[in-house]
């Protein structure tokens, strides 16, 4: 198994978790990277080093919460990814037809976050609007990526 170097975290409440997946390619591995959501009221900051660039093939988004007080459907969390050509996404619980209090949750694995994983800062947020609760720390956005070692920034050559 590999070990890659720990981001610098600019700001606590924010844990990235690097593993390695086996993969048949010789000169590409699979690395998976979790970017966690921000708590309910807090905005966090992380930072992306060039030595973990790659080359983004799939994603999956957990998010559990859970609403003690007010209304579901005013959460909304963002996260913004040093991703090209985007690594914005926004989640909100009226658009996932979140209502009341109580447990709710959000899973999809998908290819919108594809792009490549750059050396960069990025944070998330997550509102506090009109109701109380808190995100489980299995929350967040797992990337799939290729890391290529001879062209670890995956310039063009």
């Amino acid at each position: 198994m590999r070990v890659i170097k720990k981001p610098i975290l600019l700001n606590l409440s924010v844990f990235l978790v690097f593993f390695t997946i086996n993969n048949a390619f010789a000169d590409h591995k699979l690395d998976k990277i979790i970017f966690g959501f921000a708590p309910v009221g807090i905005a966090t900051q992380f930072y992306v080093s060039s030595d973990q660039a790659g080359e983004i093939i799939g994603s999956e988004i957990t998010l559990k919460v859970t609403i003690t007080e007010g209304d579901a459907s005013n959460f909304e969390t963002t996260i913004q990814l040093p991703i090209s050509p985007s690594g914005s996404l926004r989640i909100s619980g009226d658009e996932l037809g979140w209502k009341g209090t109580g447990s709710f949750e959000y899973t999809v694995a998908d290819n919108s976050l594809n792009g490549y994983l750059m050396a960069g800062g990025g944070g998330s947020e997550t509102y506090l609007n009109n109701y109380s609760g808190s995100i489980s720390a299995e929350s967040g956005v797992t990337l799939i990526y290729s890391k290529d070692d001879e062209n670890p920034l995956h310039l063009i050559e």
